[in-house]
């Protein structure tokens, strides 16, 4: 599991704004981390349900692993902005597809009813015919 610290920092890499082994700057990392939260958030309007807090950096952030890819490249392009970068084209694909995956993973089929005439289809034919209009 990591913690929020490691994905800001991953989100950093992936932007370009971060080499590997340098030290995050304490307001970007605040910046970030607040890009995140918000992120996560907005995601509850379109149906991905990842259980979340208000994260500080230290905290450990409980997703399954396979979440990561998808919440790094989100919230570098996200991020992008604030750094007046452009994430790469590999960076947005992945992003993208990130977000169609975790849409599919938290994708919740709603039983439906029906009253139980509605589904006597031989006892309710129609003489509807398409081509007649």
């Amino acid at each position: 599991m990591s913690t929020a610290r490691d994905l800001v920092e991953a989100a950093l890499r992936e932007l370009g704004e971060l080499a590997a082994g340098e030290p995050m700057n304490a307001d970007d990392a605040q910046e970030v981390l607040t890009a995140l939260n918000r992120m996560v958030k907005a995601w509850s309007l379109e149906g991905i349900r990842i259980e979340h807090t208000d994260l500080a950096l230290g905290d450990t952030f409980l997703l399954p692993p396979d979440h990561e890819q998808a919440i790094i490249t989100n919230l570098a392009e996200r991020i992008a902005p604030l750094f007046e970068a452009q994430p790469s084209a590999i960076t947005i694909r992945e992003a993208r597809r990130g977000l169609r995956l975790l849409k599919t993973y938290y994708f919740n089929l709603v039983d439906v009813k029906f009253e139980p005439g509605l589904l006597d289809f031989q006892n309710n034919r129609s003489d509807y015919d398409i081509s007649q209009g």
